[in-house]
């Protein structure tokens, strides 16, 4: 692995997130990591939003859903019982199957020909629009 060549403990013992008091032999708290490193960058980017390690969590659920992954994928990926669970706490709808949604009841209403069906199912996210996912912990305008 990269990374492993460029950290400064590369032993198979050694933590990713390694305490650099330990030596690389023990990993940094939980605690320490979040607050020294994760809620500064937020913040420095801009996300005020109270961040904890679920965050990072339905983050991650939302984006596995943006991008067309199986519920059951999900869930064994995430470790939860069940699928309910899953889609019902974990996952967060993307902004353009709601926009597209939204559009395809307006289209009910809508007459003639010069309005054009709109698809009632979306399609999943890619790498050019995963920009409009709301992940849980992100502030968007």
């Amino acid at each position: 692995m990269t990374w492993r060549q460029q950290a400064k403990w590369r032993e198979p013992e050694d933590w990713i997130f390694a305490s650099r008091i330990n030596k690389g032999r023990q990993p940094y708290r939980a605690e320490t990591l979040m607050r020294k490193y994760i809620i500064p960058t937020a913040q420095g980017v801009g996300i005020n939003k109270r961040i904890g390690w679920h965050t990072f969590r339905h983050t991650y659920c939302t984006f596995l859903k943006a991008v067309g992954a199986d519920i059951k994928v999900m869930q064994e990926l995430l470790r939860h019982a069940s699928s309910r669970v899953t889609m019902d706490t974990y996952t967060q709808a993307v902004t353009a199957a709601k926009r597209e949604a939204q559009s395809a009841v307006v289209g009910l209403f809508q007459k003639g020909p010069e309005s054009p069906p709109t698809p009632a199912v979306s399609k999943p996210a890619t790498p050019s629009n995963l920009k409009e996912i709301v992940p849980f912990c992100a502030c968007v305008k």
